[in-house]
């Protein structure tokens, strides 16, 4: 059953994420949301407990999340910029299909955001865990993960 999980999990993040510019100081956030599937299942298996407070209302759906029931211990946001900046978060998470409304917006309001493109080959997975890792200040937990997906 872990080796099924495990390959939905790489599965999942497969078909979700991409390089990305993290500009986090390595000691990391201390509040994340996520406000993207990818970024959410990525970002609960690197983050540091309590670090990661808020994923996408979409990562409880057991249908599009390899990670429902992990999803479930997170409060969830609908993605609105305004429901996230009430979080107070360091940074928040997302992809190259989250609202640009939303990212704009909490730009402007001084809340840094890191983008995630989609991945378009399999190769590209370890290089996108460790820039998330670092993007988290989790770089260690994020080479592990990485070797994962290399093996």
């Amino acid at each position: 059953m872990r080796r099924s999980k495990s390959v939905l999990t790489t599965l999942a993040l497969a078909g979700c994420l991409a390089g990305a510019l993290p500009v986090v100081a390595a000691d990391g956030p201390v509040r994340v949301v996520s406000m993207n599937l990818c970024t959410d299942q990525l970002a609960m298996l690197l983050a540091a407990p309590g670090q990661l407070i808020s994923v996408s209302r979409i990562a409880l759906d057991p249908v599009s999340s390899a990670m429902s029931d992990e999803a479930a211990a997170y409060p969830v946001n609908s993605g609105q910029a305004e429901e996230i900046f009430a979080m107070s978060p360091d940074l928040v998470l997302g992809g190259t299909f989250t609202d640009p409304f939303a990212v704009q917006m909490l730009r402007d309001l001084g809340v840094e955001v890191v983008q995630f493109p989609i991945v378009s080959r399999l190769s590209e997975i370890p290089d996108v865990v460790r820039q998330m890792g670092v993007a988290l200040g989790r770089e260690a937990i994020a080479e592990a993960l990485a070797g994962d997906f290399e093996a």
